[in-house]
């Protein structure tokens, strides 16, 4: 009995108990997502979202290729030239590993992100597209409104900048100012074989020795990449 009666007491007075802040006022808590959630609504630097902002006021920019193509002044996703925008793992699929991503090359078609984000006339750039805009161009590191990345120079002395986007491995951004893997709509031949299915990518790096070579390589495709689209 003398239990039962020191139970119920117990139990008494911690109804009695005022409840803890955060419970007390749920605009406390509500406060603490709105806060978390306006970091991560940035278009520039490194909060910039994963899936960017819709690309309004993209201009084609005419480098004189030989080819004619002319490239986006600004990343899919990104609200400005230097802004990083979104990424996007190929045909924007897959979760963490690229379950559920293409195993066809999506240049131009319905699975393409470019087209979905910024309209018909846009596109996500193909193997050879990406490999003129490298080997037609200058290459020089630029800082632009403080984002690191490199600007691209044609032979008519027009110039887009590509900035250091970092990547998504997971989720989020990872590494920005550091690299970025500027993808293609189009795959390596080695997935054909089973050996890794990796997408056409034109890899750019904030360093500059023998280790981290600008090149075009590639990418796995359940990474979260940037896209510098073409016009159609």
């Amino acid at each position: 009995m003398k239990l039962r009666l020191f139970a119920i007491a117990m139990l008494a007075m911690a109804l009695a108990s005022p409840l803890p802040a955060i419970c007390a006022n749920p605009g406390t808590a509500s406060a603490v997502k709105k806060t978390a959630k306006k970091k991560v609504t940035s278009t520039t630097g490194k909060h910039a979202p994963t899936e960017g902002v819709a690309t309004t006021g993209a201009v084609a920019v005419d480098l004189g290729l030989p080819s004619g193509t002319k490239w986006a002044d600004r990343n899919v996703g990104a609200e400005a030239p230097h802004a990083y925008g979104g990424l996007y793992r190929y045909g924007n699929k897959g979760k963490t590993s690229g379950e559920g991503c293409p195993k066809k090359n999506i240049a131009g078609t319905a699975l393409d992100v470019a087209t979905k984000k910024m309209g018909a006339k846009w596109q996500t750039p193909t193997q050879a597209q990406i490999e003129e805009l490298w080997n037609e161009t200058t290459h020089t590191h630029d800082v632009v409104e403080g984002v690191k990345g490199f600007r691209l120079t044609g032979p008519n002395g027009n110039s887009i900048f590509l900035p250091f986007t970092g990547t998504m491995y997971n989720y989020g951004r990872s590494q920005a100012g550091e690299f970025a893997f500027y993808t293609t709509g189009e795959l390596t031949e080695s997935w054909m074989y089973q050996v890794g299915v990796e997408v056409i990518a034109l890899e750019l790096w904030e360093k500059d020795d023998n280790t981290f070579v600008p090149k075009i390589g590639s990418t796995s495709i359940g990474e979260g990449n940037p896209i510098r689209a073409v016009l159609k």
